[in-house]
């Protein structure tokens, strides 16, 4: 499973445009999460950046025991 989303940057100086909402989504996100055809890993991943220059990064992944 994955997907993208837009958000809002939490980085305070943000210098991008606010929308009509006084907000700044300029945060692109993009998640995954699952488990490969042939291991038995799931797996975690996040990533978020603005275009000021912010930007995140998490990944996890964990044997699963059957």
């Amino acid at each position: 499973m994955s997907a993208d989303n837009w958000g809002i940057c939490p980085n305070p100086k943000c210098d991008q445009p606010v929308d009509k909402w006084g907000e700044r989504r300029t945060l692109r996100e993009y998640y995954e999460q699952g488990i490969l055809d042939g291991t038995t890993e799931y797996f975690v991943s996040y990533s978020a950046d603005c275009l000021c220059g912010f930007n995140f990064e998490f990944n996890h992944k964990q044997e699963v025991k059957v």
